[in-house]
């Protein structure tokens, strides 16, 4: 008897699901090998590991306040985000870093899977968590492995997608499916406080809970409005909140000023010609192949589907609700780049987040292909079978091309670790372990290497040395310095007294704290400047030595 109850059991399993399964088991080995491979050699992948995982130090001594405690013009969660995992995996550890990378991007692969199989396209989640893994694999590795606002803020939309679809197609119960979508509103607006420009990813998920909520409507349906008021409460919620927390600490001005203003006037302002015309050149660098590749199968898959709404006589309102997920997939495509091209910058970390909306795309025109092509259940299992098969197999190639990289990087000296070795000593051997520093420069991992908190809210200083980073680095300009930043910067460091300041313009393009009459003018107050040092990876550091000491009486 309980044999053939399990049969009948094993026989209800939808065939999709024999080839999902598996296939989300092999995405998340092919993606664990790179993210293992970080853990085991924690190094930054990025210039901008440097200084968030430094300002995340920062806030956590102080209030937990980003813009106040710390100043950056991204958004606020994702050092909340890095804060957190620097208290719970280690403090000064590049490793609690990685461990953030790593579930983030374990996030957003089971988030694309689970929006798949909400939806009841089994086959299409099989091949996008492989497509996934094979774009993260061929991409830029320190857009992809490192930790900034898009790699906080892409699970949070996935998972809001994945939310919204488990509320418009799977649950019937009114309360779970309001439930379900104030949770997708959550996750949509804690999106957006990770990069401003994941906001614009509410806006597909509104126009299907809408188009749902007006065709239930429609059919007769009871308080069908509760749908919109639950997402929509949702996304205000948590703003509501992180505006409260700013209000109480009398913050919301810097608030408003660094998540808006300096982003909107100056980050975003007017580009020169040259640099406008060289931005579109990364586009077509090989490592975005894959992505426009994906995107002729993206534009093809939807053609298709607008195609065979044009066959219906239902209208726009019915049929946005009944191909809500393929088109709020699409829509979330659109609107995504949208945000990355709105900075004007083509960085390959703005382009991260497409990768799971292609993926998806990809999956989901796939199967609707060998939906359409007919034929018996097995010809159909055979079909799919061998797709997923090929993608897996591209996938695993690409996968072997990403680690023969990494270790032979490795092996060349990279990957071992930070090399700013004679920088940290330098600062053991004229401060007290533990004490105050402050970098001038892009070189925030000096904080955290050498395991010394930053003396000024300032970690990232291009708004007190009036430069805005682009592809070409505009030159320093009055207009770039945020209001009052060079004041704040030199009240910080008389509050603190760092016992060493160190010059590294390098990554800055250049620019140093001469740069900055009122900062020398401190400098030669209180400290004295020393000799040059150099780091193992070739920095250069000119420090300047706090007076009371031998060597700076």
């Amino acid at each position: 008897m309980l044999r053939e109850r399990f049969l009948r059991g094993i026989r209800r399993v939808p065939f999709g699901t024999w080839l999902s399964l598996p296939a989300l088991v092999a995405a998340i080995v092919l993606l664990w090998a790179p993210l293992r491979f970080f853990l085991k050699h924690p190094s930054p992948v990025a210039f901008d590991d440097g200084y968030t995982v430094a300002l995340a130090e920062r806030i956590i001594d102080k209030a937990w306040l980003p813009y106040v405690d710390g100043v950056s013009h991204r958004g606020p969660l994702l050092y909340w985000a890095h804060a957190i995992s620097q208290s719970v995996f280690g403090r000064f550890e590049w490793s609690s870093a990685r461990h953030l990378a790593n579930l983030l991007s374990m996030a957003t692969l089971l988030s694309i899977f689970a929006a798949a199989v909400a939806a009841r396209q089994r086959v299409a989640a099989a091949i996008a968590v492989l497509v996934y893994v094979w774009l993260v694999s061929v991409y830029e590795i320190s857009a992809v492995f490192g930790v900034g606002g898009e790699q906080v803020s892409t699970p949070l939309t996935v998972g809001a997608l994945a939310l919204t679809t488990v509320a418009l197609m799977r649950a019937e119960r009114l309360g779970t499916r309001a439930g379900l979508l104030f949770a997708a509103g959550c996750l949509a607006a804690m999106s957006g406080l990770a990069k401003q420009t994941a906001l614009l990813s509410v806006a597909p998920l509104g126009l299907w809970t809408l188009a749902t909520a007006l065709s239930e409507r429609r059919e007769g349906a009871r308080r069908w409005w509760w749908l919109v008021a639950a997402l929509v409460l949702g996304f205000v919620v948590p703003f509501a909140l992180v505006l409260l927390r700013y209000a109480l600490s009398r913050g919301l001005g810097a608030f408003w000023y660094w998540y808006y203003v300096y982003n909107a006037q100056v980050y975003m302002g007017p580009h020169r010609d040259d640099s406008l015309r060289t931005a579109f050149d990364p586009l077509f660098d090989h490592r975005n192949y894959a992505l426009l590749a994906l995107g002729l199968a993206v534009a093809t898959a939807v053609c298709a589907r607008i195609a065979a709404f044009g066959k219906t006589d239902r209208s726009l309102v019915s049929l946005i609700s009944a191909g809500g997920f393929e088109i709020s997939v699409a829509l979330l495509t659109v609107v995504t780049l949208v945000g990355a091209l709105a900075p004007m910058r083509f960085f390959y970390h703005d382009f991260v987040p497409l990768c799971p909306c292609a993926a998806l795309l990809v999956g989901i025109g796939m199967e609707r292909a060998m939906a359409g092509a007919g034929g018996s259940r097995w010809a159909l299992v055979a079909a799919s079978a061998t797709a997923i098969i090929f993608v897996f197999l591209m996938t695993l190639f690409a996968q072997d091309r990403l680690m023969r990289g990494l270790r032979e990087a490795r092996d060349r000296g990279g990957w071992s670790g930070v090399l700013p070795e004679p920088i940290c000593d330098y600062l053991d051997q004229n401060s007290q372990p533990g004490s105050p520093i402050f970098v001038w420069g892009f070189d925030g991992d000096v904080y955290v290497t050498c395991r010394r908190p930053p003396a000024t809210r300032f970690v990232y200083l291009t708004m007190v040395a009036g430069v805005v980073p682009d592809r070409s680095w505009r030159p320093p300009s009055a207009a770039a310095v945020a209001p009052r930043a060079r004041e704040q910067l030199i009240a910080d460091l008389t509050e603190s007294k760092p016992g060493v300041v160190l010059d590294m313009p390098k990554n800055l393009k250049g620019v140093s704290l001469h740069s900055v009459p009122e900062l020398v003018a401190h400098l030669k107050d209180h400290y004295c400047e020393m000799p040059t040092i150099h780091a193992k990876d070739g920095r250069a550091a000119t420090p300047w030595l706090r007076r009371g000491t031998a060597q700076c009486p």
